[in-house]
């Protein structure tokens, strides 16, 4: 809850500072008048917008629609784009993607990885014949 910048905690620490400055028989009168001053406001706003209303007619009330679509479209947005809404959203498709993952079975897993880690590594695998045997093509006699 936010009225004119001032949050909730700050409300309650200024109401809390005039109750003490004021003690709880001042305090209660000027709650009272300040309530006074509120309704007042209420009433003036209302005269205004009526008379607002009653002033520009049919196009005004088209105008006021326009306006409230307007303002409610974009609070849609501000809502749909806020961050925690957004984390939100990913992790229901991230749940969804993973209920749609097919599941494997590990037996099935371990014999691919058997069966492809053989031709995968054959290249790297250490063979005697071919550590013994020097290359044909090489020029190793005639630099010495």
């Amino acid at each position: 809850m936010e009225i004119f910048g001032i949050g909730t905690a700050e409300f309650l620490l200024v109401a809390l500072l005039i109750l003490i400055i004021a003690g709880p028989r001042r305090s209660a009168v000027w709650a009272r008048e300040a309530g006074r001053y509120v309704r007042q406001f209420r009433i003036a706003w209302q005269k205004m917008m009526d008379e607002m209303t009653k002033d520009l007619g049919e196009d005004g009330q088209q105008i006021r629609k326009a306006a409230q679509d307007f303002q409610r479209v974009t609070s849609d947005i501000r809502r749909a784009t806020s961050a925690p809404n957004l984390v939100g959203e990913a992790v229901k498709i991230a749940e969804k993607v993973e209920q749609n993952r097919k599941p494997t079975t590990s037996a099935t897993t371990e014999r691919d990885e058997e069966a492809s880690g053989a031709d995968r590594y054959s290249a790297w695998q250490y063979t005697p014949d071919a550590a013994e045997t020097p290359p044909a093509d090489s020029d190793t006699d005639s630099v010495s």
